[in-house]
């Protein structure tokens, strides 16, 4: 909803997306303060646990090449991206039941997608965190981000101030009126 007061350190919700913010760092360029007529934050992006309920068995992550060298071996390369622009697709399977009887004969469906995580605003994509298989001790997670981007504080509050932002409290109500995701396991919730 609009009227939040946007702090660092804090997590904002994206329910369209089933995203979050967290404001890393706020900031003014003093290299290039003549051009800078906004404040500038640091802000990292992550999934919720609701948006991982759709997601089954993450196979890969995978950048667009425009960014691939934005990738832990390089982490000076900043690259512009637009709002909704793909930044990251996490590749996944699972299986469903499509048809079961009483008899126990049940029948499987195998699904095989990929789920496209986009900018939320106009920035700079800054880093993305290395999913590779050389490192697998990183696990997607919803406490875990994806990326790191760097906008105007404009663009954050104009994504506020259209009602595309909740907090915690807001977005966890959000969800108890939504049906489980797909793959939601109400064991290990």
């Amino acid at each position: 909803m609009s009227g939040l007061v946007l702090q660092k350190g804090r997590k904002y919700f994206v329910p369209s997306t089933h995203t979050w913010l967290k404001i890393t760092s706020l900031f003014s360029d003093t290299k290039n303060f003549k051009y800078m007529t906004q404040v500038q934050l640091q802000f990292e992006v992550g999934i919720t646990d609701r948006g991982l309920d759709d997601i089954g068995d993450i196979t890969s992550i995978q950048f667009p090449v425009h960014l691939m060298s934005a990738s832990s071996t390089q982490q000076n390369t900043w690259h512009k991206v637009r709002k909704d622009q793909e930044i990251l697709n996490i590749h996944w399977d699972a299986h469903l039941i499509t048809k079961a009887d009483e008899l126990y004969h049940t029948i499987w469906e195998t699904i095989d997608e990929k789920t496209t995580i986009k900018s939320p605003v106009d920035g700079v994509c800054i880093g993305v965190n290395d999913f590779s298989a050389q490192n697998m001790k990183y696990r997607v997670h919803s406490d875990k981000s994806l990326f790191s981007m760097r906008t105007s504080m404009d663009h954050l509050q104009e994504l506020n101030d259209q009602g595309q932002l909740m907090d915690c409290k807001e977005y966890t109500n959000y969800v108890k009126t939504l049906e489980a995701g797909i793959f939601f396991d109400p064991d290990q919730s």
